[in-house]
């Protein structure tokens, strides 16, 4: 994986894997990337894919120096709204277009909340109508538990026991692992039910481990919070 190199250059050093999601027309790059074209477009700043991947260099170079960061900066993947940046091994900086992600970040600020991941920052980069979300970065799963977790998010969490989810799932796991994975998602989902926390948008995507925990990220839900930072972007 290609890092974008934000220090040395302006300019976004080209990364196939951006493309290739912005040319496949993949939700969270277009919606990123598309706002910060329509910003080009009104200011008359550039045009193109070159040029708005350029504004995105620089805006995720006035983010890394906002969080107080001195760490290179790559691209991970992008989800229905945004997109991800992994900012050295614990860390990533979540690009997003939707405000409720934003507001519901922003509640959980210095919260140590039980099976969620911690939240550092969240801020309006000003003029691009795009927000920016420092978070801790969890372990994604392995395609086994994947498969099983994603099985268990569309069941009701009372029928998620071992035998229910190997019958559905015909795992090639054996029990003890099957039963970790169980008993990792029942005690995430009645703790985050617990701390009132949206579980709207629960999915594989947005689930991973931390510290030996499985947790959620990336929520989707109501806020009530409206005061989120500004930030200023170089033209």
């Amino acid at each position: 994986m290609k890092y974008l190199l934000l220090f040395e250059e302006l300019k976004i050093k080209k990364t196939k894997k951006i493309y290739k999601h912005l040319d496949s027309g993949k939700g969270g790059t277009y919606a990123i990337l598309n706002t910060i074209d329509d910003f080009n477009d009104m200011t008359g700043s550039g045009g193109g894919n070159d040029d708005t991947i350029g504004f995105l260099g620089e805006i995720l170079k006035n983010l890394v120096k906002r969080f107080g960061l001195k760490t290179k900066v790559k691209y991970i993947n992008s989800g229905s709204f945004g997109m991800a940046f992994g900012v050295g091994s614990n860390k990533v900086i979540k690009l997003t277009s939707e405000k409720g992600e934003a507001l519901i970040a922003k509640n959980m600020l210095g919260k140590n909340i039980p099976n969620c991941v911690n939240y550092y920052d969240v801020v309006l980069v000003k003029g691009y109508g795009v927000y920016a979300i420092l978070m801790d970065r969890a372990e994604m799963f392995d395609e086994a538990t994947e498969k099983i977790v994603d099985k268990m998010t569309n069941m009701n969490i009372a029928q998620c026991t071992l035998k229910e989810v190997k019958r559905r799932t015909n795992t090639e796991l054996n029990d003890k692992k099957v039963q970790k994975i169980v008993d990792d998602y029942v005690k995430m989902y009645k703790s985050l039910t617990k701390s009132k926390v949206s579980i709207q948008d629960l999915h594989t995507g947005n689930m991973g481990y931390l510290d030996g925990k499985m947790v959620h990220f990336d929520m989707m839900g109501d806020s009530s919070y409206r005061d989120i930072s500004k930030i200023k972007v170089k033209k």
